[in-house]
């Protein structure tokens, strides 16, 4: 033992030789830190293996490589959602183009697309796009760089004012059943919807020599729209988007199916209804309407009495 003095106090220290006893428990104790940083770091590989399973990847569910690089430059690759809003506006900007090659729309023609596509994308209206959505939206209006002038093309008319959506398209799902029981069997009728199968194909149905007929349109990414081929088929015609399709076959297709289920508004002598257009036929029926057909749209006028007045009613689906 070694004594060393100062002028405050004495300090004392002791040199101690460990024991082989010693260096024994030492060594043990050592080799057990040692065996749990081994099972410590195996944990942490684990975690880190099973966050990387759960992790979304994108690319999993685009496999078109335009829209998997849109996702990921303007959400991440690891979003698996996105708010319904954002994901309209940044397409259209995309859609858009450069600054000096830009499309502006008017407020009403930009309100009516940006809700057209809502209607398509975020389908179950849920305020958000998962990237399965927006892959299901480019199989009916893909390729990316021409989605949004091919829902617009294919399914806004610009050129009336208001600007409104062509009537022959059906938002509601239906499937063939349904057309059947709702379709009238005078000729000309028909209706394009999307197919009840998950095929990212249209199905149109129409009337002709007083029967129904179905077909599937088909969206080709690198030409346009086309009927469905049958086997064998080689002389496919196609076309830019689905207006251009109804055009051609005006003959056939001439008056829109009208979904009783859509809402409508009215004015009669300053008094303002809203109902559908199932309730608005049948009223029509009920006060002995007269039915005009004129432009692809039913003019039903009569007469209808309310409060006591016989009232002249026009309506126009």
């Amino acid at each position: 033992m070694l004594q060393y003095a100062t002028n405050s106090c004495l300090t004392v220290c002791c040199i101690v030789t460990p024991t082989d006893k010693d260096n024994s428990r030492f060594a043990r104790m050592q080799k057990s830190l040692e065996h749990h940083a081994t099972q410590l770091r195996r944990y942490i590989a684990l975690q880190e293996q099973m966050r990387a399973s759960r992790r979304y990847d994108v690319s999993k569910t685009l496999t078109d490589e335009a829209a998997r690089k849109f996702w990921i430059t303007h959400f991440g690759a690891e979003n698996h959602s996105v708010d319904t809003s954002r994901f309209i506006e940044t397409l259209l900007f995309m859609a858009a183009g450069d600054e000096g090659d830009r499309t502006e729309y008017k407020d009403d023609h930009r309100r009516l697309i940006y809700s057209t596509i809502e209607q398509i994308v975020d389908n179950n209206r849920d305020g958000s796009v998962s990237p399965y959505e927006f892959g299901v939206f480019l199989k009916f209006f893909g390729p990316l760089e021409k989605c949004c002038q091919k829902v617009v093309n294919s399914l806004v008319n610009l050129n009336v004012s208001p600007p409104s959506l062509h009537a022959w398209f059906c938002w509601r799902s239906m499937d063939r059943k349904d057309v059947n029981e709702n379709l009238t069997k005078e000729d000309g009728i028909f209706v394009i919807r999307t197919s009840s199968q998950p095929d990212g194909k249209f199905a149109i149905s129409y009337v002709q020599n007083g029967s129904i007929h179905h077909s599937k349109i088909v969206n080709d990414l690198s030409h346009g729209y086309h009927f469905e081929a049958t086997p064998g088929q080689k002389d496919i015609r196609y076309f830019p988007d689905l207006h251009a399709l109804v055009v051609q076959y005006a003959h056939i297709l001439k008056n829109p199916y009208r979904d009783p289920n859509i809402p409508v508004k009215f004015n009669v002598s300053g008094q303002h209804f809203e109902t559908r257009i199932g309730c608005v036929r049948a009223m029509a029926m009920r006060c002995d309407a007269t039915r005009v057909t004129h432009h692809h749209a039913s003019l039903y006028f009569g007469t209808l009495t309310h409060s006591g007045v016989c009232l002249c009613v026009f309506v126009c689906v």
